[in-house]
């Protein structure tokens, strides 16, 4: 449809002239045009170009305001929208909701496994601080495994068994159920909790697109399931060649990117159901198979332990507790102490210019979401500044970012390094600074600390100084010798109800000392 030539122009005066009539330069065009011949009226060019490249259907011309908004109901999406909307997402150039895909799994944390998986949620995004995840119904296969491709997607694996269809062929075929696994990370469990809540948490996995194949979908099979140990109607298959396809062009992509070592799901185990897919007896013995492969003593499971060597001293340390190891080799290079901490040679030295509390060298850290964020750090991670700057015993290095409080300064440092920062920024930061401001209070290395992180007593100083305590308030008045100290007596009752300190001061009576307001009105009804 070319517009240009059967838009109309209204010119200034008015009236309506085609675009091939004679103009005056100066004619402004119009934001409406004539688009259809047969009707008369007019429609804005971009509800025009609108309808013409999208081919879904058009929510700004509903009477719900939420659908022409937002783009769904009150209700939700419906059926029939999505329906709707099918015909302009084909099953070659999108992965919809419900396709089978296939991923690697870590069931062992020593072994990495193939799954067939259904697809049952779709999001984009929410990796990030304050970002928020957005689930969708259909993501393009053109932008799965793109290296910036940020979507994740859910779904439950399916559990196999294999078939032998003809001689020396093998398929597999799902039985109906899904496998479950066990957590890596085991909480306690509580009383109200039943064990088949337990396992449902685990039914359902993540994963990133980017280590997912999508053509499974295309190769499986609808077959009858009554000849499976639990009778369907019907079920999938899948022939033995696409499984084995699937597994190489996975473990491909594993080996050249090593940014995917961390991206599969990781387990300690299987709770219910029979994985990896093997294919054991009755099957002939030419014919067995099963799709896992151990990861012992490789890079993919030092991504999966989540440990890096240490820039200082060389030694493997967890992503967690990164902060507290380098937090001692910059303390004991503040203090000029022999570091003996690692069992190993130092490889190279704390930077003498505000070292990085995740590596020891010279990058620079900002906060962003309540969280370190250092673009030039080898070895970064993210933690939350609240919970790490409080001192534990258990985790007693509180060397975290911290945003200088001095007016007109926005730099920010580690902990551990401001004692280098007001020295050389702000020489004078006593008369700044008041001794028993806050800000001092959240930079001080208190003692305790120093002795968690092995620190020797000799060299321990609290910095920054604590303020000095505040005066004792003693009495100008003389002291007046207490009648009761020599005699032995008790103080009366009275004496105690009527002192000014023991007295009831909110029935008291203003005007006297000794009797109540309750004494005073019972006295007189008495009388009268």
């Amino acid at each position: 449809m070319n517009l240009d030539s059967i838009y109309e122009a209204r010119a200034p005066s008015g009236e309506l002239c085609s675009q091939g009539s004679t103009a005056s330069p100066s004619t402004s065009h119009s934001q409406f045009a004539k688009i259809d011949p047969a009707q008369d009226s007019l429609i804005h060019k971009q509800t025009a170009l609108r309808r013409l490249f999208n081919m879904t259907p058009d929510n700004h011309t509903s009477h719900d305001r939420l659908q022409r908004v937002r783009g769904f109901t009150i209700r939700g999406k419906s059926w029939t929208c999505e329906t709707e909307n099918n015909h302009a997402i084909s099953s070659t150039t999108h992965f919809k909701l419900g396709d089978l895909f296939t991923t690697l799994i870590c069931h062992n944390s020593t072994h990495l496994g193939l799954a067939v998986v259904k697809s049952t949620l779709i999001k984009r995004g929410g990796t990030g601080s304050g970002s928020r995840a957005v689930s969708l119904f259909a993501i393009p296969r053109a932008e799965i495994h793109l290296p910036t491709s940020a979507y994740t997607v859910s779904g439950q694996v399916l559990s196999l068994l294999p078939l032998e269809t003809a001689p020396n062929s093998l398929s597999w075929a799902w039985e109906g159920d899904f496998i479950s696994f066990c957590s890596k990370k085991k909480k306690k469990k509580k009383a109200s909790d039943s064990e088949d809540t337990a396992k449902i948490k685990n039914l359902h996995i993540i994963v990133s697109s980017r280590l997912i194949d999508c053509n499974i979908n295309d190769q499986a099979r609808e077959i009858s399931g009554l000849t499976l140990p639990r009778e369907r109607e019907k079920t999938w298959s899948f022939k033995n060649a696409d499984l084995v396809s699937a597994w190489k062009a996975l473990w491909v992509s594993l080996l050249n990117d090593s940014s995917l070592h961390d991206k599969f799901p990781v387990y300690t185990g299987i709770s219910e159901g029979m994985f990896p897919y093997q294919a054991v007896s009755p099957v002939p013995a030419n014919l067995g198979i099963c799709y896992a492969s151990s990861i012992a003593n490789t890079a993919i499971e030092k991504s999966i332990l989540a440990r890096k060597a240490c820039r200082i001293c060389g030694k493997q340390v967890k992503d967690q507790d990164r902060q507290g190891h380098v937090g001692v080799h910059i303390l004991k290079s503040m203090y000029g102490e022999r570091d003996l901490t690692a069992n190993v040679p130092v490889s190279s030295d704390v930077s003498s210019s505000y070292p990085c509390g995740m590596c020891g060298g010279t990058c620079t850290v900002t906060i962003k979401g309540g969280k370190p964020c250092s673009e030039q750090c080898p070895t970064p991670y993210s933690f939350l500044i609240s919970a790490s700057k409080k001192f534990l015993p258990t985790r007693p290095c509180t060397n975290v970012p911290v945003l200088c409080a001095v007016l007109g300064c926005k730099d920010t440092h580690w902990k551990y390094n401001f004692k280098q920062h007001l020295e050389e920024r702000h020489p004078g930061w006593q008369q700044i600074i008041p001794a028993e401001s806050d800000f001092l209070e959240q930079i001080r290395i208190s003692s305790e600390e120093q002795a968690k992180l092995d620190i020797s007593p000799e060299t321990i100083s609290v910095w920054p100084p604590l303020p000095p305590p505040p005066p004792s308030i003693t009495s100008t008045r003389p002291s007046t010798p207490n009648r009761d100290a020599g005699s032995g007596r008790k103080r009366s009752a009275s004496y105690l109800q009527n002192s000014p300190s023991r007295r009831d001061k909110e029935n008291c009576d203003p005007n006297t000392g000794y009797m109540d307001k309750r004494r005073h009105i019972l006295g007189l009804i008495w009388c009268t």
